[in-house]
This record gives structure tokens, C-alpha cells and sequence, in this order.
């Protein structure tokens, strides 16, 4: 892959971003096509990112400026998150492989500390070229797990990860504020 490509797809998502009325949500063709250079993107391109501080060495920054983030990943089957947020939006784009995505809808309005009504709005297996779209704060809880070995994803943000996060339980309708970490796979 040509590494022109990173700063060609960049350029032409940021005018997206910029738009006061931008709704990722809404506009999930829009940035499917904007986004398309990078369905397929393997190792080859990986060599250009700057590679993150945390082990395990699978994620590099390959894009970045004050509005917009690009980073891509390669996954195992291994990978498995909680549902959680990021708070702010996020797009997940499967480049190759396969991924199980839920984006959970905040129902209530945040005022009792430590809990959290929410609903499934999306829960689908997303494969390559598909997107895993995140809403705006708060609806920003989410939740994926790899499903194919080898798995390539590229993650846009409008910001670094935060530290810690809301870990939801939404059967129990709570939150705890604490880490992002990899849970165990699930026995099927």
C-alpha cells in the first residue's frame, strides 16, 4: 500500500469532521466511501505508523492531528472488549477479517453516579470493508470482539483513547470508571 494513501484518506475526511452538523451515524455511506482505500490494508503499511507505548505490540498511530486520529490495528481471535466508551465518537472499519460490534443508545441523562440505562441500537458481525459506527457522547458505549485470526482494523477518532472509562454492565444498568482491559474469550 502506498503511504500516500494514509494523508490522501485524511484529507478527505477531515471536511466531514469540520461540518457542524457532522452525525457519524448518519453518514455511515459517506464515510464507507471515504474510507474504502484502506479495505484490504495488511502489514505493508503498517511499517509507516508510530507504534503505541503499551504492549502488546499491535496498534500504530498512522495518522494524526488536532481534529483527527488514524490508527490501525491487527487482532486475534483473542481480542475481546467490555462494553464501554471512549467519550467521543469513534469509527471502526474492518480493513480485513471479521469482528463481532454492539454500539449500545444511553437512555437516561447521566444523574445518578455508577448507573447507566442503555439499549442495543446496533449488534452485527462486521466484516471487511463494513463499518462499526460509535455516536457522540453518551452515546459512545460499545463493545467488539475479534471473530477471524489476523484481523486488520483501522479505528478514526477526533482524539487520543482516554486512560480510564466507563466499564458498562448493562443488564444491571451500572458503570464502574476504571481501565480498559481485554477480557478473556468466552467459551462458545
Amino acid at each position: 500500500m502506498n503511504k500516500n494513501i494514509v494523508s490522501d484518506v485524511a484529507h478527505n475526511f477531515l471536511p466531514l469532521i469540520r461540518n457542524p452538523a457532522f452525525d457519524p451515524i448518519k453518514q455511515r455511506d459517506e464515510i464507507a466511501k471515504v474510507l474504502s482505500p484502506f479495505v484490504g490494508v495488511d502489514e505493508s503499511i503498517f511499517q509507516y505508523g508510530i507504534k503505541r507505548p503499551q504492549p502488546p505490540d499491535r496498534t500504530r498511530t498512522i495518522f494524526y492531528s488536532p481534529e483527527l486520529l488514524f490508527l490501525l490495528s491487527r487482532f486475534d481471535t483473542d481480542f475481546r472488549l467490555p462494553v464501554h466508551n471512549h467519550e467521543a465518537w469513534n469509527i471502526l472499519l474492518i480493513c480485513s477479517g471479521t469482528m463481532h460490534f454492539r454500539w449500545y443508545r444511553r437512555l437516561d441523562n447521566g444523574a445518578e453516579s455508577g448507573k447507566a440505562k442503555v439499549e442495543l441500537a446496533d449488534d452485527r458481525i462486521v466484516k471487511a470493508g463494513e463499518l462499526g459506527i460509535v455516536a457522540q457522547p453518551p452515546n459512545d458505549i460499545h463493545q467488539l470482539e475479534i471473530l477471524t485470526p489476523g484481523t486488520w482494523m483501522l479505528t478514526v477518532a477526533p482524539c487520543y483513547e482516554p486512560d480510564v472509562r466507563d466499564i458498562h454492565n448493562p443488564p444491571q444498568g451500572t458503570f464502574e470508571r476504571k481501565p480498559l482491559a481485554v477480557l478473556p474469550k468466552v467459551a462458545a
